[in-house]
């Protein structure tokens, strides 16, 4: 003779808990996926506010935060913010402020 236990009846005393895993265990598990998303997001916005790099540098950083992850992010703020890029841009003017080579300038 089987009986059957709905959901209702699996229920800790209407806690909602899971009774295999501990919750200690559901906290630690969450908490690097939060961690590297906040890290993900926060690396986006410093790779888009970054006037250093010119937008293909940006496009090649935000690929490489997507591709590596975790590692993507980290790598940007340790190396690419302060990183001499190959072209700077001057905003201002909408130029690039390196002079060309040969330039009398």
């Amino acid at each position: 003779m089987s009986v059957y236990i709905g959901p209702d009846e699996l229920e800790l005393g209407g806690t909602g808990m899971n009774p295999v895993v501990p919750m200690w265990f559901e906290v630690a598990a969450l908490l690097p996926v939060i961690v590297h998303l906040v890290l993900f997001v926060l690396a986006l916005i410093s790779i888009g506010r970054s006037r250093r790099h010119t937008s293909t540098a940006k496009g090649v950083w935000v690929l490489v935060s997507i591709l590596i992850p975790l590692l993507g992010p980290v790598l940007w703020f340790l190396i690419g913010r302060n990183a001499p890029s190959g072209l700077e841009v001057d905003h201002a003017a909408g130029v690039n402020s390196r002079p060309r080579e040969g330039s009398s300038e």
